[in-house]
């Protein structure tokens, strides 16, 4: 097992030597998501495949809490690194759709909800990253 493991430290070493763009792309400032296979088969020599870049363009799903209380529908989304207003809320009677698009973070959620809502009662609040929607639930339902 010992040998495997020096064996794919050396693989990996040398492909990452090999790789100038790689240097760059970690000091790039953009997200990015890089990746590539090591092909391994029966007393055959490892063969990596050519590096693949790409910009990372759909937004991750931040972490996001929702809770039904009695008269209203509380949300609380995580959005770290993003300014208020670059995020967008859009409230229909029976989903919310959260985005931010900042150059170095973005987030993308569409949030299902259990009741029917009165998109116009949302209020909003964004403090150190986290938003906070409370909205009136309608009395239909």
């Amino acid at each position: 097992m010992e040998k495997f493991q020096r064996k794919l430290a050396n693989i990996i070493n040398e492909f990452f030597l090999d790789m100038p763009e790689l240097q760059n792309a970690l000091h790039h400032s953009k997200p990015f998501a890089m990746g590539f296979t090591i092909k391994f088969g029966p007393g055959r020599k490892p063969r990596k495949s050519r590096p693949c870049r790409k910009r990372i363009r759909f937004g991750v799903k931040p972490f996001y809490e929702v809770r039904y209380e009695k008269d209203c529908v509380h949300i609380l989304a995580m959005l770290p690194g993003v300014k208020e207003e670059s995020i967008i809320v859009d409230v229909r009677p029976d989903w919310v759709r959260i985005a931010a698009d900042e150059d170095y973070a973005r987030y993308y959620k569409e949030i299902p909800l259990k009741c029917t809502v009165k998109p116009e009662s949302t209020k909003r609040s964004f403090n150190n990253g986290v938003l906070e929607l409370i909205i009136e639930k309608s009395k239909a339902k």
